[in-house]
């Protein structure tokens, strides 16, 4: 009785680390990262990318805040933003980002799977390829630091 106790507990613990979501975070080189809501008040106070990411194993979405410049990571993929457009609401909606991921398994160098240009309206035009993850843009926040800097 107690053995099967044993292997239901070890088995939930195993079901609860297969679904946990995947990490979004940056590493800052001095062993602490970033947290998701640090990042998403850089994206909203500095401008950056918003994506929603899929891990296909788990079935899991997360947003993803990528701040302009700065590599993050969500899985083993790190999501690097280089320019993000949106056009003004009285036009036709559409946001681009140009973007560079690159695959950072623990085994192989990094590894660059990804790119160029994504596009809110056409997610599958530019998609990035992975067989764990899916990446797709969802908004784009275009504060540049100076304008940031200069309206507080």
């Amino acid at each position: 009785m107690l053995a099967l106790v044993v292997v239901l507990t070890l088995g939930v613990f195993h079901a609860a680390a297969i679904a946990a979501p995947a990490v979004m975070s940056l590493d800052t080189g001095n062993g602490s990262a970033l947290t998701p809501d640090v990042l998403k008040h850089m994206v909203e106070t500095r401008g950056g990318a918003v994506f929603s990411g899929l891990d296909k194993v788990t079935a899991r979405v997360t947003t993803v805040y990528a701040p302009i410049d700065i590599p993050v990571r969500f899985g083993s993929l790190q999501l690097t933003v280089r320019f993000c457009n949106k056009r003004p609401p009285e036009e036709l909606p559409e946001e681009t980002v140009f973007i560079e991921v690159d695959d950072m398994q623990a085994s192989a160098q990094p590894k660059r799977i990804f790119t160029g240009w994504m596009f809110w309206s056409s997610p599958g035009l530019n998609a990035v390829e992975h067989p764990v993850y899916d990446v797709w843009l969802i908004d784009c926040n275009t504060k540049a630091p100076a304008a940031a800097a200069g309206s507080e």
